[in-house]
């Protein structure tokens, strides 16, 4: 008796016995031939150190970008979790400079807090301490290695000044907003540090100090508390808060310092009280569009328009005699001239390159993302290699001769 090979009862099992199988097995060929490969491996396990994994200070990024400025590093990064929690590699570089003692404190909130003290500090000059905080995780893998290098750059500028101390800290105070970090850092800074420092200069973890040999005129601040890089004009005429920065401030420890922190802070405050359309009503009548979200910039243009302004303004500093708070975009992108007119014609650079927007940890400006990438590193080297900027110089006067 003949056996027939029975046929497929209908179109949807011929479908299911076939298509779905190879559909599967596309799927896990796919993820397999496009892992990237020759990115870092991550730790073994949550305890590994992300330095084991990232040890070195120089960003080496693979060529091809996947889209919106991201690496597949970056990608692979976001894969394991345990990546994303800075590790401590503050502490690495506790003998970073002779001349510098490393020392750990416990912020109230169980932070390690690091801290670089001048072994022989300068009595002549104010005792300034050089305050920064970078964010606790990183979502990007370079965001934890430009972390670094930009505490490098920090520490590197107090080696050449002896009067200022430095301090770096990964606390996150203001879980709930991160807007608000900075001020309550400096209420706490200038709480603490009050009895032992002259000056408590702020600098974002997201700045790269240019100019390391520039000597801050803390002499002529004397008349002054706080000082800020900003237009005077457009901040007090038109309530503009995006004319002020605040990435780079300078607080004498007063007790002015502290009642304007404060009074920053108790807008934070207040908008809590209040429901948020009534809130924007009360800045909207002070500043000119107000941001969605008030901010300590917004805040600060606020108290600078409002009822006992002048008692702000008085003792409030714009510094525009040299560039305190130089934005990455346009900086950035004239190094090569400024590195050539500081060789040729003696001309100081802008004092520090700030990448404010940038999201170097989270990665957030999608689009400038790989811009900020290396407009960050060209500027660490620009500030940390001096041989490097009278090549360049060098360069460019070769080729004005063949010219």
């Amino acid at each position: 008796m003949a056996v027939t090979r029975r046929r497929p009862s209908s179109f949807r099992q011929a479908i299911f016995r076939f298509v779905v199988p190879l559909v599967l097995l596309g799927c896990f060929i796919y993820p397999w031939l496009h892992y990237p490969w020759t990115c870092p491996p991550p730790p073994s396990d949550g305890n590994t150190a992300l330095s084991q994994v990232i040890n070195t200070t120089s960003i080496e990024r693979p060529a091809e970008v996947v889209g919106g400025g991201l690496t597949q590093a970056d990608f692979l990064y976001l894969r394991y979790p345990q990546l994303k929690k800075q590790d401590d590699g503050a502490a690495r570089l506790a003998t970073f400079s002779k001349e510098l003692e490393y020392s750990q404190l416990r912020s109230k909130n169980d932070f390690v807090v690091h801290m670089w003290r001048q072994k022989t500090p300068d009595l002549t000059q104010p005792k300034v301490l050089l305050a920064s905080a970078s964010a606790p995780t990183c979502e990007m893998l370079h965001g934890p290695v430009m972390a670094q290098q930009a505490l490098i750059n920090k520490l590197a500028y107090a080696e050449l000044h002896t009067n200022v101390d430095v301090l770096y800290t990964l606390e996150n105070p203001a879980k709930d907003a991160y807007q608000w970090n900075r001020p309550l850092l400096w209420l706490r800074l200038l709480k603490k540090w009050r009895s032992s420092y002259d000056w408590v200069f702020w600098v974002d973890a997201d700045a790269i100090i240019l100019d390391l040999g520039f000597t801050i005129p803390f002499a002529s601040y004397k008349p002054y508390d706080i000082v800020m890089w900003g237009n005077t004009e457009r901040a007090y005429s038109v309530g503009d808060f995006k004319s002020i920065a605040l990435g780079l401030t300078m607080f004498k420890t007063s007790q002015f310092s502290i009642s304007f922190v404060d009074a920053i802070l108790d807008m934070r405050d207040k908008g809590r009280r209040l429901k948020a359309g009534d809130l924007y009503e009360q800045i909207q009548t002070a500043i000119t569009e107000p941001p969605q979200f008030l901010n300590d910039q917004a805040a600060a243009a606020y108290l600078f328009r409002t009822v006992g302004a002048e008692r702000w303004r008085e003792r409030v500093h714009f510094e525009t005699s040299y560039y305190l708070n130089g934005y990455w975009k346009d900086v950035g992108q004239r190094l090569d001239k400024i590195a050539f007119e500081r060789e040729i014609r003696s001309k100081d650079p802008p004092f520090s390159c700030h990448f404010v927007g940038c999201s170097l940890c989270t990665g957030r400006a999608m689009s400038d993302y790989k811009q900020c990438v290396d407009y960050f590193e060209k500027s660490f080297q620009f500030a940390m290699n001096e041989t490097a900027r009278k090549e360049m110089a060098a360069a460019f006067r070769e080729g004005g001769d063949a010219m």
